[in-house]
């Protein structure tokens, strides 16, 4: 027990009285409760020395009783509980805690006082942060019962601090595993652009190296059809191997088509394109197409009409496609319709026919690569399956984007485009 020696003041036998009477109610240690260290301070050294022997059993208690004594005892321990008395002589106990407050935050306080003052409180409580508030003579069985409880919260923040701490060394453990897999994830994406990039030149390669053969075997084909048209078995023979190297060809465009539109640093070019215009020259490429099934090719286009911004080999790409498709699947004596209107600043192209439909499972998968519709061209048609995905891959490369509806077979397929309007000023061309 250390502390500074004191004389007995005349109520010292006014403490010890009452100490007395509550120790022969101490029948019980609780030994439950954590041993904390205590700061205790006060001027009275019977009520030290009281308190001391009340609680020796069941926490270590060091005492003082001046002020310059507590700040050195506080800095030379690590105390879980400080408990002072309102006055210190001609010092002022809630300042002190106030202080040590500011140097540990994590050390509890109880303030004492032979007299209850609600403002004294109110104003510990705000600028001290005490945890009880203890009126004298003291209660030691009304203390005991504080110290469980600051014993039960620096348990509490003990055992947060170390849950903190393992959530810490947890997550540090997880920053590791997530760097580490996005490591091996990286090198493993970079692989695989290698593996994309090497098969894409190949692909580009091969098909490339096809048109020379396609041409001469074109050539052949009309060469024979000259000499041998007449003749109806001969004639047969050329339209069939016409018809396998036609569809050879689109085959072959639309993988160049594709090649072009994977390269990751392709841009739109940026071409200053007359709506109407776009819609009209595209219903003209197959106009002969329509006319021999007798369809309807109808362009309607909402005022004013913009002039807009786009690349426009793609964007003509895209809506041929688009309109290709609806003449295939479109009976004779049906109907095409080429829509363009703008909301807002969008444009928004629509190809619309009264042809086969799409069924639900078509419309999920209508824009992958090599996808066959459940229908089948009305004409005996060829189909790469790549259209579709091309048109996609043309309005993605412009921000823009399509989609597709039907109510089902033998109800007719809407495609639309969605197009953000770039103006020629906006683009600086």
């Amino acid at each position: 027990m250390n502390r500074t020696a004191a004389k007995p003041r005349q109520d010292d036998h006014r403490v010890k009285h009452t100490v007395a009477a509550q120790l022969t109610q101490n029948n019980y240690a609780n030994t439950e409760v954590s041993r904390l260290r205590i700061l205790l301070i006060d001027d009275e050294p019977a009520m030290l020395d009281a308190i001391s022997l009340f609680f020796q059993e069941e926490h270590e208690i060091i005492t003082c009783e001046t002020v310059d004594q507590a700040r050195k005892l506080f800095t030379a321990y690590d105390f879980d509980l400080v408990i002072a008395d309102l006055k210190l002589g001609s010092d002022n106990g809630a300042e002190l805690l106030t202080e040590f407050r500011e140097v540990r935050p994590e050390c509890e306080r109880i303030l004492m006082t032979g007299f209850m003052d609600t403002a004294i409180l109110i104003k510990s409580i705000n600028e001290a942060g005490i945890a009880y508030y203890l009126t004298k003579p003291v209660d030691l069985l009304q203390l005991r019962i504080m110290l469980e409880r600051v014993g039960e919260m620096i348990k509490l923040r003990n055992h947060n601090a170390e849950l903190m701490h393992r959530v810490q060394e947890h997550n540090l453990h997880l920053e590791k595993l997530v760097a580490l897999r996005s490591s091996e994830l990286q090198r493993a994406n970079d692989n695989l652009r290698t593996l994309q990039q090497s098969r894409e030149q190949v692909v580009r390669m091969a098909v490339h190296d096809l048109q020379n053969p396609l041409n001469n075997l074109d050539a052949i084909l009309n060469e024979l059809e000259k000499i041998g048209g007449e003749q109806s078995e001969m004639h047969e023979l050329i339209e069939i191997a016409q018809h396998s190297s036609a569809m050879m060809r689109s085959l072959v465009e639309d993988m160049l088509s594709i090649a072009v539109l994977s390269k990751p640093d392709i841009k739109p070019r940026h071409d200053v394109i007359e709506v109407g215009n776009l819609l009209r020259s595209s219903a003209r490429a197959f106009a002969s197409n329509a006319e021999k099934k007798n369809i309807w090719v109808n362009v309607e286009i909402a005022e004013p009409a913009p002039v807009f911004v786009a690349d426009a080999l793609q964007l003509r790409k895209a809506l041929d496609n688009l309109v290709s498709n609806a003449i295939k699947y479109t009976p004779n004596g049906g109907s095409v319709f080429l829509r363009a209107a703008t909301e807002g600043t969008y444009l928004i192209l629509e190809v619309k026919d009264t042809g086969l439909g799409m069924t639900q499972d078509d419309i999920n998968s209508a824009f992958q690569e090599f996808t066959r519709l459940s229908a089948q061209p009305t004409g005996g048609e060829t189909s790469t399956g790549l259209g579709l995905y091309i048109v996609k891959k043309i309005i993605e490369m412009h921000s823009g984007d399509v989609s597709v509806t039907s109510s089902g077979l033998g109800k007719g397929t809407t495609f639309t485009i969605t197009l953000p309007i770039v103006t020629p000023t906006e683009a600086g061309v």
